[in-house]
């Protein structure tokens, strides 16, 4: 009697365990297109759950997968979210999946580093209706991308490394889009020069710009209706390819009339990292533009790279206007403040917080009586120590890494005990 109670009870274990089995796989479709990325991208090896696939036992599942009715924990699984990273796997290679990630439909987060996946899955992106935001590395050249893409009406964020298609109206209607950025354009980047309708959602914009992709948008590289239309935008990141052989036609400049824009990034050819490419850059090529005028409500301004110069009739460059508090970052070679004639190249509003990262400044061709907070992060110039600072209003005081010469100014004693000292 014992032992049949014994067999009932290991019955009764493995119906459970085979129903829990059960339980736990993933929708067939949605299994099988799983197991392919996986073992296309880390191997051959045979995968019985594609939810519970590790590629290193202390990362995360690369599919994080649910019940598909919430309501029935028993019911099938469904994958919610995808992230896929092999930049460490492969450091010098691009892997290339085939699969249509929308077939995963109740997706609702995506984030692909180092594959690159199918166009479809861009233009079908409409399809994952519960999608909120989505990190893309590259996509595949054909199909191309389509000119009217519609994007998932609960998408927050959308982000690529490489994107080659047309930055439409698409982008910008959406309802729910807050951040979008682009980095490296590849064939067939494009900027619309249509108008689009009032925006109030897009807080964040990162776009490059190239002399093929903008020549036919305005002044601004962006069509000016693009920018004035987007009420809400607060940081606005634009990635110039500034020495490509093809010339901008018309100048890069900022439209002052936004009054939420608050942070504006200026990034030049020579300081984009693009993976997998080694940074070769022929100063021949480069194409300079005057620095923009900058709106007077901007309070965050970075500057890296080679692409601005001073202009020579002004002789200087007054940011002085711009309201107080500036924080403003400047790194590489940077002629706006070093060609200037018989005066500071660049003047400076009231209590600036001023940063300068691997550049190849001499600091008394710069007004620092307004600044007060200053780090200097390998300035290659040789010079003196400098000295002409309004110490009664000093926060901090960095200097690293840099060519300064001869003992510390007497005057540095004025410093205030609380003032954050950090002086090589």
């Amino acid at each position: 009697m014992k032992f049949l109670k014994i067999i009932i009870i290991l019955i009764v274990s493995i119906f459970y365990l085979i129903k829990l089995d059960l339980a736990i796989t993933l929708v067939k479709d949605q299994n099988e297109s799983a197991i392919q990325i996986i073992k296309h991208i880390y191997g051959g090896e045979d995968i019985i759950n594609p939810c519970n696939y590790k590629p290193d036992p202390e990362t995360p599942p690369i599919f994080v997968c649910r019940a598909s009715n919430e309501n029935e924990p028993q019911s099938e699984l469904t994958v919610r979210s995808i992230s896929i990273n092999v930049f460490d796997e492969n450091p010098n290679q691009i892997i290339e999946i085939s699969n249509d990630l929308t077939i995963f439909k109740d997706l609702q987060s995506i984030d692909i580093q180092g594959v690159s996946i199918p166009s479809e899955t861009i233009n079908n992106l409409y399809k994952l209706e519960n999608l909120k935001d989505a990190v893309f590395f590259k996509h595949s050249d054909f199909p191309l991308i389509d000119e009217d893409l519609v994007l998932p009406k609960k998408l927050e964020s959308l982000s690529f490394t490489f994107f080659g298609g047309l930055v439409g109206r698409g982008f910008f209607e959406s309802p729910t889009l807050k951040v979008l950025e682009i980095i490296i354009p590849t064939n067939g980047y494009k900027i619309t020069t249509d108008e689009i309708p009032y925006n109030d959602q897009l807080q964040s914009l990162k776009l490059p710009l190239t002399a093929s992709s903008s020549n036919r948008a305005g002044i601004t590289g962006i069509h000016e209706n693009i920018i004035s239309n987007l009420r809400e935008l607060i940081q606005l990141k634009l990635l110039i390819f500034n020495h490509q052989g093809k010339r901008f036609n018309n100048p890069i400049s900022i439209p002052n009339y936004n009054l939420k824009l608050i942070s504006l990034e200026l990034y030049f050819q020579d300081s984009i990292v693009i993976p997998f490419q080694d940074r070769i850059i022929d100063s021949n090529d480069i194409q300079f533009f005057n620095l923009p005028i900058i709106n007077k409500d901007i309070k965050y301004l970075t500057i890296s790279g080679n692409g601005l110069y001073l202009d020579r009739s002004i002789g200087y460059t007054d940011l002085s206007n711009v309201n107080d508090g500036l924080e403003i970052a400047i790194e590489g070679n940077c002629k706006f403040i070093t060609d200037c004639i018989g005066r500071p190249c660049i003047k400076l509003p009231l209590q600036t917080k001023l940063s300068l990262f691997d550049t190849e400044v001499n600091l008394q061709k710069i007004d620092l009586s307004n600044v007060s907070s200053l780090s200097i992060l390998g300035n290659t110039q040789p010079q003196p120590y400098p000295s002409e600072i309004n110490f009664k209003s000093l926060k901090k005081i960095e200097i690293r890494d840099s060519n300064f010469y001869g003992d510390i100014p007497k005057s540095y004693q004025q410093i205030d005990k609380n003032v954050l000292v950090d002086i090589e």
